[in-house]
């Protein structure tokens, strides 16, 4: 895991079984880019998503970057079509309410990033 969300409490901490195709869309394009990315999430204020190889977390610019959501814990995988069981924490009392629109807003950036 991140070694800064370790430092932070978590409020509740979970499992997601992310769909196949999205989170393959998410990470190919992340890893064509060959760094982390972060970038503003479209409709959700101060709210930004970070993506790095070991997690994608959401964070709130305006408070110091705090974390408000992260999915972590991706496994090795040896298939493409099955979903990603992955592990989710969320730091704030209503992070569950975002985050279909967090990944949405993910494949929206990095497919406007990568041209494809």
């Amino acid at each position: 895991m991140n070694r800064w969300l370790e430092d932070i409490p978590v409020y509740e901490k979970g499992t997601q079984a992310l769909d196949a195709a999205r989170f393959n869309e998410i990470r190919v394009r992340q890893l064509r880019l060959k760094k982390a990315i972060r970038f503003e999430l479209e409709g959700l204020r101060t709210l930004d998503l970070i993506l790095e190889n070991d997690a994608w977390i959401v964070v709130d610019r305006d408070l110091n970057d705090i974390p408000v959501l992260a999915w972590t814990d991706f496994p090795h995988r040896d298939n493409l079509h099955k979903p990603v069981e992955c592990t989710l924490l969320y730091y704030h009392a209503h992070a569950e309410k975002i985050k279909d629109q967090v990944l949405e807003s993910a494949s929206e950036y990095l497919k406007n990033l990568t041209g494809s």
